[in-house]
């Protein structure tokens, strides 16, 4: 077939190129720019949220180290980036239910994904970290883990900004340090699998589809409990905002159910 000039739907410039059809024909420059300003606008979070280390560890401290005479009560914290810290019911960094009990409290940890998540009892603490990467979300459990704090159940959500290394096999290196060290400070820990992402590459959704595929296997042979959310939000536009990426309200309500299924179920076994 012989090459034809086809516009880019981007920059609207030609180009030559044997593609069939130009519906939302992209050049290779506007790809590599909008990979680029992803690139970007990643790091800036990254910067942000190193300028919130010190401030989310004192945090930390003061729900680990929490008045026995008084019940648990939402923190506010000055900081220079716009990661609010929020009560239950609304949107932050930080979302914590009053405990009816005085059993170990259950965590939530995770990206930018699990910020408007919604989980009733058994959960009793939240944390969003936009951004973050298995890594990250390690270093964060191992500053929880300083005071000995354990929990009846750890819930972790993390994998989107992972793949965009495109480092398959250090990813999963990463996950599997990530869960080791969740499984040492509760009995029931549960991965939630990554979403399938909208308006981007093929490349990417064949990475995430492929950290799922290996998270789906990899989880059930080391008693990790594994959540496989593929099946629910591919192939529909409406559980995700306009970014193709994060979950709308009603993604996140769908996402909370079926985490809040997982703890139920995780805890009855």
């Amino acid at each position: 077939m012989a090459p034809s000039l086809i516009p880019c739907a981007v920059c609207e410039m030609y180009s030559l190129t044997n593609s069939v059809s130009s519906e939302d024909f992209t050049c290779g420059k506007c790809r590599r720019l909008v990979e680029m300003t992803e690139r970007i606008a990643e790091l800036e979070e990254r910067i942000r949220n190193v300028y919130l280390i010190r401030e989310i560890e004192v945090l930390i401290d003061s729900f680990l180290v929490p008045d026995a005479h008084q019940p648990s009560q939402p923190v506010s914290v000055s900081t220079p980036a716009p990661v609010p810290v929020a009560p239950s019911g609304q949107q932050g960094s930080w979302v914590t239910a009053r405990r009816k009990s005085h059993n170990p409290p259950a965590l939530i940890i995770g990206d930018s994904v699990v910020r408007n998540m919604r989980i009733p009892a058994p959960a009793n603490k939240i944390l969003c970290f936009p951004g973050a990467r298995a890594p990250d979300i390690r270093a964060n459990l191992k500053s929880l883990a300083k005071n000995n704090r354990r929990y009846s159940s750890i819930a972790i959500h993390v994998g989107a900004n992972d793949v965009r290394l495109r480092q398959s096999e250090i990813t999963k290196d990463n996950f599997i340090e990530m869960l080791e060290l969740a499984k040492t400070m509760s009995d029931t820990v549960i991965c939630s699998g990554p979403l399938p992402q909208f308006r981007r590459s093929d490349e990417t959704c064949s990475r995430l589809l492929d950290i799922n595929r290996w998270l789906s296997e990899w989880c059930p042979k080391n008693k990790v409990g594994f959540i496989n959310n593929w099946p629910t939000f591919r192939g529909k536009p409406g559980l995700f905002g306009r970014d193709g990426i994060h979950p709308n309200w009603a993604g996140a309500t769908q996402l909370s159910k079926k985490l809040a299924h997982s703890l139920r179920t995780k805890k009855q076994n």
